[in-house]
């Protein structure tokens, strides 16, 4: 069964008798998802341990009905979007229609590969809510401080004040909220039972801070469904990848596919790990005297900050800083 979730409705077909049929449009709501289960044991008469369902990730448009489905025992798939549309080759013209068949399509072409979707953990929910939150906040108060700086060159020098001064006021706000919410993500990596022994662990590794902590947990389902850090290297973007064709060999390159987010406070733990750690410091050093780009070491001190974590956890034992600064 392949499934077109948007905000209010979601499009559903389904994979019988060698053929891709539409089902038809349901509420995205409890009552939508009653009817789209009824409607389908009518018309195909077969039992819902017997379903697959694929849908797309569209985040809080598709939570209740990922959670609808594991309550009901419906074996499904939450699948990445891009992961779909670039599946589906060439394809001219959209709706919801035709995109819950290409959906139903990928799910039946790859039904020996996906893996069903668990149930997200409820300590993992309220910390990613917290940390989509926080994530927010950053937004605005970059958006505002830039927005002062670029006023400035065409607005009038009275206005400006005026506008300059509301936007610190503002600014103040969202750095107070801030600091609350990177308290609140402090205490429950302390104190949640499922999360605080790898919160710990990822922690005691030199330039991890609480909130990349906590995103990789979340990203990771506490390391349950990335246990590779390879894997998870690949994920945020920074794993180099070939680049050449015949004869021509190109620099490997990352792609740009990947968590942008996770990949931007990874470079605020390089930064930091550089400056505080003696080692990753004469490891950052020594590449930059042998003529390296100070991005490409700094994307490999980013993998080596990753393989740290991995074996703590792997371990269970914190991570020790060698020859550290005073």
């Amino acid at each position: 069964v392949g499934c077109d979730m948007s905000k209010e409705k979601f499009d559903v077909s389904y994979f019988f008798q060698n053929e891709i049929i539409y089902l038809g449009e349901f509420v995205n709501s409890l009552n939508g998802f009653k009817k789209f289960r009824t409607t389908l044991l009518e018309v195909t008469k077969i039992k819902i341990d017997k379903w697959f369902v694929c849908f797309e990730n569209t985040g809080v448009y598709s939570t209740e009905f990922l959670l609808w489905l594991i309550g009901q025992e419906i074996v499904c798939k939450e699948e990445n979007a891009i992961q779909i549309s670039r599946s589906l080759g060439l394809k001219r013209g959209k709706d919801d229609k035709s995109d819950s068949k290409a959906i139903c399509r990928y799910a039946y072409e790859k039904r020996d590969l996906l893996k069903a979707s668990k149930a997200p953990k409820k300590s993992l929910s309220k910390l990613k809510s917290i940390v989509t939150r926080r994530k927010l906040l950053d937004k605005q108060k970059t958006a505002l401080s830039v927005s002062v700086s670029e006023q400035k060159k065409t607005m009038d020098e009275t206005l400006f004040k005026v506008i300059s001064k509301s936007n610190k006021a503002i600014m103040k706000l969202i750095t107070q909220e801030i600091k609350s919410l990177d308290k609140l993500i402090n205490q429950i990596l302390k104190t949640n039972e499922e999360l605080k022994e790898n919160a710990k662990l990822c922690l005691s590794v030199c330039g991890i801070g609480p909130l990349t902590t906590a995103v990789i947990l979340i990203r990771t389902n506490n390391f349950e469904d990335i246990i590779d850090p390879r894997k998870l290297a690949c994920y945020c973007g920074i794993a180099p990848f070939p680049n050449s064709s015949g004869k021509r060999k190109g620099k490997s390159t990352t792609s740009s596919f990947g968590d942008k987010y996770l990949k931007a406070i990874l470079s605020n733990c390089a930064q930091n790990a550089v400056r505080y750690d003696n080692e990753m410091k004469i490891y950052f050093e020594r590449k930059r005297e042998q003529g390296k780009l100070y991005g490409v070491v700094m994307n490999a001190v980013k993998n080596k900050l990753i393989h740290r974590v991995y074996a703590v956890i792997k371990r269970g034992t914190p991570y020790v800083k060698i020859n550290t600064y005073a």
